[in-house]
């Protein structure tokens, strides 16, 4: 494996690193300095060559093909919506012999949404709902372009954090997996991570409805602090007899979010329940039906500090 890029090391005649703030199974992603435009993220895709070795229980990619490195720079390049993060520029660069594409996109002083909570005991109800109607909001822009374009791999660590003042401000990131829908099928291949998959995704189908589900179980995280089920490992599904069933282990007795939280909201715990339904067609249809119900949450919450 190639050694992390250094400070001060030179990407090309206009970047300049200035410190690693994040890696994945596909990625780093570096703070650098524009000559001209200030700091900037940017994402330098790894090789086949290294994309091996262990990845956390409930965090192993499903359907990714490496090749496609820059394809996530030709979809954002086209997408505007303030809560979707802006790309600035795609290219590729030599290093050690070796080819390596990247791409920069608006810097997040925060970090991704994971880090950032991970920093706190828990996010206040208030600030926990405004962050999954942000994110909706951002599904539902994508959900409503023609053809549809599905995420595909919404979590927290692919969630930046713009802001973290008064108000936590976030942007969906990482549209690396994204796919838009086939016109006649309305589907799209699977893919995503395991943990925030729905059980759909053993049949290698995705639409609307599978965005709503990682919705749904990204907002349970913020609410309680807990997953909502026993991730299996990815092993353990590819090698059941029936890989649905695997995927849907524990998933059917899943307990409201009001069971641990003090708060006693039943229509939040209606709205993160329905999208997070095993079965495909008892889910919100898209992220504006589910974007429409937070919001109405959301205002009947005006009492609370935050709101």
């Amino acid at each position: 494996m190639a050694p992390d890029i250094g400070v001060g090391e030179p990407i090309g005649s206009t970047y300049v690193v200035s410190r690693k703030i994040g890696a994945g199974a596909f990625a780093d992603v570096y703070h650098v300095h524009h000559r001209f435009l200030g700091e900037q993220a940017m994402k330098i895709f790894k090789t086949s060559r290294e994309i091996t070795g262990q990845t956390p229980v409930g965090e192993e990619p499903i359907g990714m093909n490496p090749a496609s490195n820059l394809k996530e720079a030709r979809q954002l390049v086209d997408l505007s919506h303030p809560r979707i993060v802006r790309v600035y520029d795609a290219n590729i660069f030599e290093r050690a012999g070796e080819l390596l594409g990247y791409m920069t996109m608006e810097y997040a002083p925060g970090g991704t949404l994971d880090v950032a909570i991970a920093r706190r005991t828990r996010l206040t109800l208030p600030e926990s709902i405004r962050i999954g109607r942000n994110i909706a909001e951002a599904l539902a822009y994508t959900h409503s372009l023609s053809p549809p374009l599905i995420h595909r791999d919404i979590k927290p660590s692919n969630i930046l954090v713009t802001s973290i003042g008064s108000e936590i401000q976030v942007k969906v990131a990482d549209f690396g997996l994204a796919s838009a829908l086939d016109s006649e099928s309305r589907l799209c291949e699977s893919a995503g991570t395991l943990a925030f998959s729905p059980p759909e995704t053993a049949w290698g189908v995705a639409d609307e409805r599978t965005d709503v589900y990682s919705l749904g179980v990204t907002l349970y995280k913020l609410l309680t602090g807990i997953h909502p089920f026993p991730v299996p490992r990815l092993q353990e599904v590819r090698l059941s007899r029936k890989f649905s069933e695997a995927l849907g282990t524990g998933r059917r007795s899943i307990r409201p979010p009001s069971q641990i939280l003090l708060e006693k909201i039943p229509e939040l715990d209606q709205l993160v329940m329905k999208a997070l339904s095993p079965d495909i067609f008892d889910r919100h249809r898209n992220a504006q039906e589910f974007l429409d119900e937070i919001r109405i949450i959301e205002e009947t919450l005006t009492g609370y500090d935050g709101i």
